[in-house]
């Protein structure tokens, strides 16, 4: 007896047509996949018994009213990738009992009205075509559908009653649909468990979400127009909830007081200002909160001690003060980047079990780098010894105790008090009374140290040479080295300027230039002088003053000093060279020479590109503030293209001077 063959698989054959009769009849399974058929092969209409037909990656352009006529017991058709731009009204008549529909990847304008004849259907995949409209009944009917994809649609709006009375539906996935500001209706779709409707004009929830879609696991609302934090409370079931880039202003107290069940909580890119006491209370099994991009300026210090399965927390780029540090002992994973106002930050102490920080300012990291942690416990043992030898025979009526307590009236009924504490607690008495070295007795306390983290800790930024923990200049060579030098540039240059300037002889212009060069060298001095006395006066503990530090006037006017000088001392030097290489060059040419009055011109030029050079980052082009030798040696946005400028003219006047020195030393030579 032969096995009457049920599953046919012909797929990539560069078939175009089947002859009538080829197929046999007991066929359930056939896969006619990357082919080239142009139209739904007629020959398939005869084979009742046909339960899985699959024509993916062909060139179908029409499914006609008769293609599957006789197809009555189908469970899964698959047409994706084909070129289908029309489905007539009754081609998906007969299909009573289909489950799947694949029609992903076609030309399809509008969802096929024959779908609605497929009551059986439980999947239905029309993404990839270009629909732009859902209609009112273009799902009708569907009781039993469970899962519909529309994604890669240019789809411009949906009627909100398309995916009403859908009570099996489990999934709905809507992207990009831009002109949906109304909130697709939902009663009687209450097996609804994953809801994502994102990148669209929704500007609120309505208040019985929750009522209609009672199993809802997962709210993807991210990227729309909400303005106010929608009530959810009664969506018990609910395990995570996307609400990110929103207009959501604030978070009302207990407004998540009833989700005990949510895991995951995203709300970056709204625009909330202010964490209450109680803003996340009844949150018990949240582990990811995502504050990122938000306007946050003050959280209170109770407002995450409701949160004790909290693992991971993205504060970045917010702008409050203070991270409270109670209800963080679980976490994970903090994120507290780009906020200037964060200067101070909670110890390793406070997190025993962090792995992962992104911070603000390096020297937060400092203390989670620094030590080798051990999470064994220190035990601090006290021992207070009492001498009860001349208290067994007291007589407490010869006290004087107003003498002792003046203000508590005690005088009068002081022994009647000591006698009662006696009768009442004659084991204390006894204890006092026979210790064990009969006059002694011995009392022990214990303290604990809170855990600290025994774990390697990720910290960014790290700490580096321009960002140090312990010192501003960590050798004592380049400590000295710095005020050796702070100290020579300040009395050399100062007494070259005033030799020069106030000297009898008739200002020329090499003296002029020299002047300039000094003043320049002499600012170079003041800026090693600020850093100098901050490396001083922080010796050993810098890091918890350079938040301060680099955040001052100081820094900045530090910061400008040095700048201003580098650029005129490179340019004067310039000068100075061209200048010199002019002089020897043509020596013989005694009325070739440059004037005091075309030098002074000059110079103006080189004091206003180098103040401009060193304005520059006070104004927002780099930054003073970023490194603790107050220097703009920022390497993002606009600070690369900053330093690339300044280091592309030092090297233009640096090949200056080497050509000129060149040229000067052929010219001595002969």
């Amino acid at each position: 007896n032969r096995v009457p063959l049920e599953v046919l698989m012909m797929d990539d054959n560069n078939l175009s047509s089947l002859s009538p009769g080829t197929l046999p009849g007991q066929l359930k399974i056939i896969s006619l996949e990357m082919n080239f058929f142009t139209n739904f092969p007629a020959s398939l209409a005869s084979l009742r018994g046909l339960q899985n037909v699959n024509l993916g990656y062909n060139k179908i352009a029409v499914l006609k009213n008769a293609d599957l006529h006789g197809l009555h017991n189908l469970l899964f058709l698959s047409l994706q990738n084909n070129r289908l731009s029309t489905i007539e009204p009754r081609a998906l008549a007969r299909l009573r009992n289909l489950e799947t529909l694949n029609l992903k990847n076609n030309l399809l304008t509008e969802v096929p009205t024959s779908v609605t004849h497929c009551v059986n259907l439980r999947q239905l995949f029309l993404g990839g075509n270009r629909l732009t409209y859902v209609g009112e009944n273009a799902l009708r009917g569907l009781t039993r559908l469970e899962e519909v994809k529309l994604q890669a649609n240019p789809l411009l709006n949906i009627h909100h009653r398309a995916f009403s009375n859908l009570p099996a539906l489990t999934s709905l996935i809507l992207k990009e649909v831009r002109l949906l500001d109304t909130f697709p209706d939902l009663n009687d779709t209450f097996s609804l468990k994953w809801l994502r409707i994102d990148r669209a004009s929704l500007s609120s929830v309505p208040h019985d979400l929750c009522t209609a879609t009672p199993k809802l696991y997962s709210l993807n609302l991210q990227r729309n127009q909400i303005s106010t934090m929608p009530d959810l409370t009664r969506c018990q079931q609910l395990r995570l909830l996307d609400l990110s880039n929103n207009n959501i202003s604030s978070l009302p107290e207990g407004i998540f007081s009833n989700m005990s069940s949510l895991q995951d909580l995203l709300l970056q890119g709204n625009c909330i200002t202010t964490i209450h006491n109680n803003t996340f209370y009844g949150l018990k099994s949240l582990q990811v909160l995502q504050l990122e991009d938000n306007l946050i300026t003050s959280i209170n210090k109770d407002a995450f001690v409701h949160l004790h399965g909290l693992e991971d927390i993205n504060l970045g780029n917010n702008s409050f003060p203070e991270l409270p540090a109670r209800g963080l002992q679980s976490v994970v994973s903090i994120k507290v980047h780009n906020n200037r106002h964060l200067r101070v930050f909670h110890g390793p102490e406070s997190f025993p079990k962090i792995r992962s920080l992104t911070l603000s300012y390096a020297y937060h990291c400092c203390p989670f780098l620094r030590f080798q942690y051990h999470t064994e416990s220190t035990t601090i043992n006290e021992s207070v010894f009492f001498d009860v030898k001349d208290l067994q025979g007291l007589d407490p009526t010869i006290w004087n105790v107003s003498s002792v307590w003046p203000d508590i009236g005690l005088n009068t009924n002081f022994a009647a008090i000591w006698a009662n504490l006696a009768a009442e607690f004659p084991a204390a008495n006894t204890d006092l009374t026979t210790a064990a070295s009969g006059d002694l007795t011995t009392t022990s306390t214990t303290t604990t140290t809170p855990p600290l983290p025994s774990h390697q800790v990720i910290c960014s930024p790290e700490p580096g040479p321009f960002m140090p923990c312990e010192d501003l200049f960590d050798w004592w060579t380049l400590r000295c080295g710095v005020w050796i030098v702070f100290l020579l540039a300040l009395l050399g240059n100062g007494t070259v300027v005033v030799v020069l300037v106030f000297a009898r002889a008739k200002m020329d212009v090499p003296r002029f230039l020299v002047t300039n060069l000094a003043f320049a060298d002499f600012f170079m001095g003041l800026y090693l002088g600020f850093l100098a006395v901050v490396d001083a006066s922080t010796l050993g503990e810098f890091r918890m003053y350079a938040i301060p530090w680099q955040t001052s006037v100081g820094c900045k006017v530090a910061g400008f000093l040095g700048v201003m000088s580098c650029e005129l001392s490179v340019y004067t030097l310039t000068v100075i060279t061209m200048e010199r290489n002019y002089a020897i060059t043509h020596a013989m040419h005694l009325n070739k020479r440059l004037s005091l009055r075309h030098a002074a011109y000059i110079m103006v030029l080189g004091w206003i590109f180098a103040c401009t050079m060193a304005l520059l980052p006070l104004i927002g082009v780099s930054d003073y503030r970023k490194f603790a030798v107050c220097l703009p040696i920022e390497t993002k946005g606009a600070g690369l293209g900053y330093v690339v400028f300044l280091m592309f003219i030092n090297g233009i006047a640096f090949l200056i001077l080497m050509g000129c020195y060149l040229k000067i030393y052929c010219a001595i030579r002969g």
